[in-house]
């Protein structure tokens, strides 16, 4: 999660595999996915609350998943809303 933000402790979840980190509210959020078959996919969320007060020239929030594996190099998310790859989710906070 994004440095001004605060991971909700219990909030973690995944629809494969294993949550092995984030779930006491410390980050990082770890997941062990265990094999994901060709063209599978898995999804993992988390809550955050964002830190108050927000710095003044803070208008975002940022987050980006990265994926390990043996097989492959390290992938990282992408935000579908945003053209390119390997695009950050950011979200803005008002």
């Amino acid at each position: 999660p994004d440095t001004n933000t605060t991971l909700v402790p219990g909030s973690v979840a995944t629809s494969q595999g294993t949550v092995t980190g984030g779930n006491g509210g410390t980050p990082p959020v770890t997941v062990a996915l265990g094999t994901l078959a060709g063209g599978a996919s898995a999804t993992i969320s988390f809550q955050v609350t964002i830190n108050a007060p927000l710095p003044a020239n803070v208008g975002s929030v940022t987050n980006q998943a990265s994926l390990a594996s043996n097989e492959l190099p390290v992938v990282l998310s992408d935000d579908p809303a945003v053209p390119g790859a390997r695009d950050p989710t950011v979200t803005a906070v008002t």
